[in-house]
């Protein structure tokens, strides 16, 4: 049989050729073979598919087939998650993960207004990586399994919003730009972004540097300034060019308006030579702000920090659970409005328990200080000089281990924040770093004819060095010291700053005799007379310090780190039941009030918690046991910071062996 089909002519001659049109091999016809398709065809006369068409679906008359389902998960400890279908009004439906005795679990009524969880965690063994029986009853052999069940509806599909155009990433300015997408960072590594406290003391342990994190849906673009009324997007596109200037170049804070007034009588040439040095002033901030904080912390995460920077914009209180709130807080009550500008005059000491979080609040406040200097203008004539103890464990061994640490830093903080030292990048840092080896002081480079205002400033510092040379290799070694300590406001002088802001992390651990010189008196006597931003790991042990000088109370003003930030879990209980041991300890109760607001035993409290929610859904037995193990030993660090155990006679004890831990919530 031939597979094509052809036209004649009207002398007989082939001039079309057609496939022919093949029958289905089931004797189906062409009306229920579109029944069964969601597509509709069109033919041709020779039977040929010419259109394709979709099926109009036919709307219900009944509007309730319409709303989307309804789903409910039930999860169950030891046992893979089970999606089960919503339950009709009509009768309950047969529950597959019941028991064969036909008993369904009992849910609790719509009309009582808590309902209480109670997992328990059986733990009999004490937590050693040498025994092997961590558990005393498999995950498959607990008796009591409470399932935590939640409803889920799905919502349809939205189409996306139209694309708002960009103006500039650059720009630091005050307006609320919830809609405006932020500009995509570079080296961007989600490990290093936390939308809370989740992980956090994982991630303390592993790297120094704890990068605080923005969640997606507040993600906003980098913004500034919340001092001032935040315009809307259309007013800012609107706004007039001396006005963003004027923004640009932080003229706003002394006689706005008279800028206005100067920048409408200048001629072109002059305002466009004014408009890219409001450019360069944007770039400016941008870089010392990035700048400092990489002293401070040079392992940093960058699209971290400038989502961190967007964050105390805008937060509300919700970010790293009101962490950033406080630290706002905390900033305003040291700053004034003398009429004309916003200053600040920090004078912090930040005390608390040991490990209570102390470091994490500190980078919270020095973060936000370094957002208002920029906001404010006050960055070009504060001289910020960042310190941790922690950084170098043996900078305070010798003499000259803490001068080479100090004045490395000192210096390394002029560099970054005076950009026309460029060309004393080096020669700069290698005077002070050589100058305890050499046996004459060599003076530094001249500044060149354009720079010709430095002149003064680096004949200061060949005098200071040489003033240092003559005290390190005499018998003064208490004055030198003494000197050492005031290189951030020395330095700071000599090149004009009109403040110094030292920011010192761990400033207890400076309690050492060197030389049978006192170190720490020394340090606190130059930093107070400074703007200044310090904690301590022993607050006890600084205040009996800071009590020797009379005027140390009223230049410290302390600021507690409780009650800076508030736990995800208000409503959940935490009850450790102990072995039986020389103690005889009874239970404790651990709520997130015991926590006392302080942001890593609230982080360890919520890491806990959430620990064993996830503990309900891990079905191997294996997996089971050494998340069970990793949680026993998260609570007994937290016991451990929270509370203390003695004997009878007065003597502290080691935690005793957990045995069983529960969890309790209301909702």
């Amino acid at each position: 049989m031939n597979e094509y089909s052809y036209d004649y002519d009207d002398n007989g001659n082939k001039i079309g050729k057609h496939r022919k049109h093949r029958k289905h091999k089931r004797d189906i016809s062409n009306i229920e073979e579109e029944e069964l398709n969601e597509y509709s065809y069109d033919y041709d006369d020779n039977g040929n598919k010419i259109g394709k068409h979709l099926k109009e679906i036919p709307k219900s008359d009944n509007p309730k087939e319409e709303a989307p389902p309804q789903l409910k998960i039930v999860i169950n400890k030891g046992r893979p998650p089970t999606i089960l279908p919503r339950q009709s009004k009509q009768g309950p439906k047969k529950d597959f993960n019941s028991p064969k005795s036909g008993k369904s679990e009992k849910t609790p009524s719509k009309g009582s207004k808590t309902r209480k969880m109670r997992n328990s965690l059986n733990l009999s063994a004490p937590i050693s990586s040498s025994n092997k029986n961590l558990l005393s009853e498999k995950p498959n052999q607990l008796k009591k399994r409470h399932s935590i069940s939640m409803k889920m509806k799905i919502l349809p599909r939205t189409p996306p919003g139209a694309k708002i155009k960009r103006i500039s990433s650059s720009n630091f300015s005050s307006e609320d730009q919830s809609n405006v997408p932020s500009p995509t960072p570079l080296n961007y590594n989600n490990r290093n972004l936390y939308s809370s406290y989740d992980d956090f003391d994982d991630c303390s342990s592993s790297n120094s540097s704890f990068s605080f994190v923005i969640p997606n849906h507040i993600r906003k673009r980098l913004s500034l300034s919340p001092i001032r009324n935040n315009p809307s997007l259309e007013d800012r596109v609107n706004m007039p060019i001396e006005k963003r200037i004027g923004k640009m170049l932080s003229f706003y804070q002394c006689g706005g308006g008279s800028f206005e007034t100067i920048f409408k009588k200048m001629e072109e040439d002059d305002k466009k030579e004014l408009r890219n040095l409001a450019e360069v002033q944007t770039h400016q901030k941008r870089k010392w702000i990035k700048s400092i904080w990489e002293l401070y912390d040079p392992h940093f995460n960058e699209a971290a920090f400038f989502e961190t920077l967007n964050a105390i914009s805008n937060d509300n209180g919700s970010i790293l659970n009101g962490l950033l709130k406080s630290a706002h807080s905390t900033l305003l009550s040291f700053v004034k409005y003398d009429g004309m500008a916003f200053t600040s005059n920090l004078h912090t000491v930040i005390v608390g328990p040991r490990f209570s979080g102390k470091t994490t609040f500190l980078r919270s406040v020095f973060l936000d200080t370094l957002v208002f200097l920029v906001n404010t203008g006050s960055f070009k004539s504060t001289f910020v000089i960042p310190f941790d103890s922690r950084a170098n464990p043996n900078w305070m061994d010798s003499i000259e281990n803490i001068y080479l640490f100090i004045s490395s830093i000192v210096i390394d903080s002029l560099i970054v924040q005076r950009v026309d030292l460029e060309l004393f990048r080096h020669s700069l840092p290698n005077s002070f770093k050589n100058l305890l080896t050499v046996n004459e002081v060599k003076k530094l480079p001249k500044p060149i004819s354009a720079q010709d205002y430095l002149r003064r400033p680096m004949n200061a510092v060949d005098n200071l060095l040489k003033n240092l040379f003559a005290l390190y290799h005499s018998n003064e070694k208490a004055q030198f010291l003494k000197e050492v300590c005031n290189l951030p406001s020395t330095i700071g002088s000599i090149f004009e700053f009109d403040s110094s802001l030292i920011i010192f992390d761990h400033l207890d651990l400076c309690n050492v005799k060197i030389n049978d010189v006192s170190f720490l008196p020394l340090l606190v006597d130059s930093i107070s007379r400074n703007q200044f931003l310090v904690s301590v790991e022993d607050t006890y042990e600084f205040e009996k310090i800071i009590s020797v000088n009379k005027d140390n109370w009223w230049r410290f003003q302390k600021v507690s780190v409780t009650d800076t930030c508030a736990s995800q879990y208000s409503d959940t209980e935490i009850e450790v039941v102990f072995e039986e041991g020389p103690t005889n300890s009874n239970n404790i109760h651990i709520t997130a009030d015991s926590c006392g607001g302080c942001p890593t035993f609230v982080s360890r409290f919520d890491s806990i918690v959430k620990g064993f929610h996830k503990l309900n859904q891990i079905t191997s037995p294996i997996k089971h046991n050494e998340k069970a193990v990793t949680l026993t030993a998260k609570i007994g660090t937290l016991i451990d910071l929270l509370t203390s155990f003695f004997d009878q006679q007065g003597n502290k004890e080691e935690i005793p062996q957990i045995k069983t831990v529960f969890i309790s919530e209301e909702k």
